[in-house]
């Protein structure tokens, strides 16, 4: 009979993690859907064609190997805070969201997950703060081309936009 007691625990300690399952309630896939929006950890399609990147440049080095960076402006016209969470593109093996840190001592350049998008802003991303560093390109980076960069916008938006690369010499951007 010693035997029989503890395995009869082991039941039931295995039977209690099955029975906390069936009292869970189950949700819809639609409220599945609501509940990562609310989240933050989607886009909703419609919500994504409000958003428009707009001015996106690449700025040209000296020494194809070194790392350069990809500057443009973000229009969110939709009703809701988005975020834009990353970058990809086919040109670079990396691309990460920066922001550059000014203050005591020299600046800084700080990795960063996301950047919020309030409703009706516009935020720029422009040298001496956000941009997008770009590191190990794939290809050359010929004055005047585009290079297409995917804006990622949650877990499933993308917005493709091209982005010309420019001289040193000819850079321009807007102040934030």
């Amino acid at each position: 009979m010693t035997h029989v007691a503890p395995f009869a625990a082991f039941i039931a300690a295995l039977a209690l993690p099955v029975a906390a399952l069936a009292v869970e309630p189950l949700r819809s896939e639609a409220q599945d859907q609501s509940l990562t929006r609310k989240q933050g950890l989607v886009t909703p399609e419609s919500e994504l064609n409000e958003v428009t990147v707009g001015e996106c440049w690449i700025r040209q080095t000296p020494v194809a190997e070194l790392p350069t960076a990809a500057y443009f402006q973000v229009h969110n016209e939709s009703h809701l805070t988005l975020e834009l969470t990353g970058v990809q593109t086919d040109a670079f093996e990396r691309a990460e969201l920066r922001q550059t840190v000014t203050g005591d001592g020299p600046a800084r350049m700080l990795t960063i997950s996301s950047v919020p998008i309030a409703p009706g802003d516009t935020q720029a991303f422009a040298p001496g703060g956000y941009h997008v560093l770009l590191a190990e390109p794939t290809q050359e980076l010929t004055v005047g081309s585009d290079i297409t960069l995917s804006f990622l916008f949650g877990r499933d938006g993308r917005s493709p936009v091209p982005c010309r690369v420019q001289a040193v010499t000819d850079l321009h951007y807007h102040q934030p």
